[in-house]
């Protein structure tokens, strides 16, 4: 028993059990024991499956019980964004709502699916794939991640149509290719479109990724100067969450370990975690604008200043106020300094969602 073991118990537990290798016939090897697996995970459990052969029954439950922790961290994340939506209701959350419901629905879908199927197979003492519904879960999911990551592309890049035509046809392409692999089975060629599929997911994500990020950077390059310590911490975890960098390392992470440990809960706590951002946000707004705190002059529909250097003023404790005619004032420990507006574009980033 060693770090082979322990790696064969994770990716045992946490995989859709597709064979990774390209070399001809049903077996696969997993560095302990020549195990038999079907080219694409079972519908039911199949008593001629090979009793399980080498794994330590520790570290696979481990490794379940790895995806329970993730599920009960998404739960909470997703209670709070719950309330945060209740708190700032608008029309334009109804979409919102819909999605964050959608992603926990299918979440706790997949993770019922998963604890039967460890439960049953450890019981029964046999090694079997995990079931198709695993794999539909993931791909829905991911579906709507990356939908909600490319609206966020759109909002930071002024919300020109233009820009996101090539990643809806990308994430069209590539949820193609991942739905029909699921058919495999029946067509034996289809079994390569799945690593396709993943790859082009993970070359989506890092592109959105990358880009929003060096949007968030560039809207705050002007208050950079004003931030420091724990400020500038805050501004490093907002450029994470907003990017969704969190599930393009997951991605990668996976593609380099053959892991799926834990990924259905990924994929759904990533887009949860920008919702709650954009909540934060517009409800904080709100409340400047009522206590007087710090306010800015617009309305909602883009005539406000940047997301991201709203969030720096929240943080490190200025006031802001902008009127068309004159400049952006803000004021810094008792220090009073004078901007030049924002230019035009840097209006359309002003509504999260």
């Amino acid at each position: 028993m060693g770090l082979s073991t322990l790696l064969s118990g994770i990716n045992y537990a946490g995989s859709f059990l597709y064979p990774r290798s390209s070399g001809p016939g049903p077996h696969h090897s997993n560095g302990c024991a020549s195990v038999h697996l079907s080219k694409m995970p079972s519908r039911s459990f199949d008593e001629s499956e090979a009793w399980i052969e080498g794994d330590s029954l520790g570290f696979t439950v481990g490794a379940y019980m790895f995806e329970v922790f993730l599920y009960g961290l998404y739960t909470s994340i997703f209670i709070f964004c719950m309330h945060m939506v209740w708190l700032n209701r608008r029309p334009m959350r109804v979409l919102l709502v819909a999605a964050a419901l959608l992603l926990f629905g299918i979440a706790t879908a997949d993770m019922i699916v998963a604890l039967f199927h460890f439960f049953r197979q450890t019981l029964n003492n046999r090694r079997t794939p995990d079931p198709y519904s695993r794999l539909v879960f993931f791909i829905t999911n991911n579906i709507i991640a990356d939908s909600l990551l490319i609206h966020r592309f759109h909002v930071y890049w002024f919300r020109r149509r233009r820009y996101i035509v090539v990643p809806c046809i990308f994430l069209f392409s590539s949820s193609l290719c991942g739905y029909l692999s699921l058919f495999s089975d029946y067509l034996p060629r289809l079994q390569s479109l799945y690593p396709i599929y993943l790859w082009m997911t993970l070359g989506l994500n890092i592109t959105l990724t990358i880009l929003i990020a060096v949007r968030f950077l560039w809207s705050a390059r002007r208050a950079r100067r004003s931030i420091f310590g724990s400020a500038f911490l805050y501004l490093i975890c907002l450029m994470i969450i907003e990017s969704g960098l969190i599930y393009s390392a997951y991605l990668l992470v996976h593609q380099l370990t053959f892991t799926n440990l834990g990924l259905n809960q990924v994929v759904a706590m990533v887009p949860t975690l920008i919702i709650i951002r954009a909540s934060t946000r517009r409800l904080n707004h709100g409340n400047a604008m009522h206590e007087g705190a710090a306010s800015v002059t617009g309305s909602d529909d883009g005539s406000s200043s940047t997301p991201v250097l709203d969030s720096i003023f929240s943080t490190v404790g200025t006031a802001a106020q902008m009127s068309p005619q004159s400049g952006l004032r803000l004021r810094v420990d008792n220090s009073t300094q004078t901007h030049l507006p924002q230019e035009t574009d840097d209006h359309a980033l002003s509504n999260i969602a």
